[in-house]
């Protein structure tokens, strides 16, 4: 009897017949068809999220300013004037809004920069702060914060 069982007893097969494995990657293409929206959606959720940080933190910094300074952030001399350290807040500081909040917004070191120096110093720092790029001036979903060439023509130091 033992003989019997042997004999008619059948091995499964040991590999995947064609069928099979196309049927496999077919269900696994649906599956990722179907997830790769529901991603990406959760991406720009989360890009939308860090820009509402964003704009949270500069707020927070131009509340900051008032409250350490009395007054909100300036303008500046105009668009083509970096910021001094040296030259404090307010009417004699030609750096803008964006400069004076630094220090509120956990950027001390980037105000700093040049603080102290010589005028060829000075102008290096200039440099090296307009080329610093800083995630909280950017939306992830507009575009990422990257490093843009210095134009010596657009950015001015000294007075016109």
């Amino acid at each position: 009897m033992k003989n019997l069982v042997h004999v008619y007893s059948r091995r499964p097969p040991a590999a995947f017949t064609l069928v099979e494995l196309l049927v496999v990657i077919a269900i696994i293409g649906i599956l990722v068809a179907l997830l790769l929206p529901a991603v990406q959606s959760a991406r720009e959720a989360a890009r939308m999220a860090q820009c509402k940080n964003n704009l949270k933190q500069l707020g927070i910094g131009s509340t900051e300013h008032l409250t350490m300074q009395q007054y909100f952030p300036s303008g500046g001399w105009g668009h083509k004037w970096v910021g001094d350290p040296d030259m404090g807040f307010g009417m004699n500081q030609p750096g803008g809004w964006m400069y004076d909040i630094l220090p509120y917004i956990e950027q001390q070191a980037v105000y700093d920069l040049g603080k102290g120096g010589t005028p060829a110093e000075k102008a290096l720092a200039a440099e090296q702060l307009q080329m610093t790029p800083l995630d909280v001036f950017y939306c992830p979903s507009r575009r990422q914060a990257k490093l843009y060439p210095y134009r010596p023509d657009v950015v001015s130091t000294n007075r016109p």
